[in-house]
């Protein structure tokens, strides 16, 4: 492979396919069988309405898309943000030297999925 490949626009690429298949769906209520998490505990997993999320969002309702799961709603909005910048890269811009602590992205994730998994919960969404 090429040391001078943008590897950014991999993950453009899958953001892309994620949005026009989110564009595509006929509607958020896909009738998906409940998560095991739900079915056995009979509490919503941290990504419980994640594709109906990503749905409202591809359909420019990020309000309602923040509001069924804010770590989705999150995700696309950083995912069209660095499709942006990916373009920006093919185009000839230099790259971007982001530098934060490996512990420190690890355990701001790890932060970030429990804030929404407990909003989740106090939603009060069982499907």
């Amino acid at each position: 492979m090429r040391s001078d490949f943008p590897h950014e626009a991999t993950w453009s690429l899958v953001w892309v396919s994620a949005f026009v298949g989110g564009r595509m769906l006929p509607s958020a209520q896909l009738g998906l069988p409940a998560c095991p998490l739900l079915r056995l505990a009979g509490l919503p997993c941290p990504t419980c309405g994640g594709t109906r999320a990503w749905w409202l969002a591809s359909h420019g309702d990020f309000y309602s898309a923040f509001l069924m799961n804010p770590a989705t709603a999150l995700v696309f909005v950083l995912g069209a943000l660095w499709t942006v910048y990916s373009l920006a890269r093919l185009a000839g811009l230099p790259r971007s030297r982001m530098f934060l602590p490996d512990p420190l992205v690890r355990w701001g994730l790890v932060a970030a999925l429990l804030a929404n998994w407990a909003w989740v919960l106090s939603a009060g969404r069982v499907s």
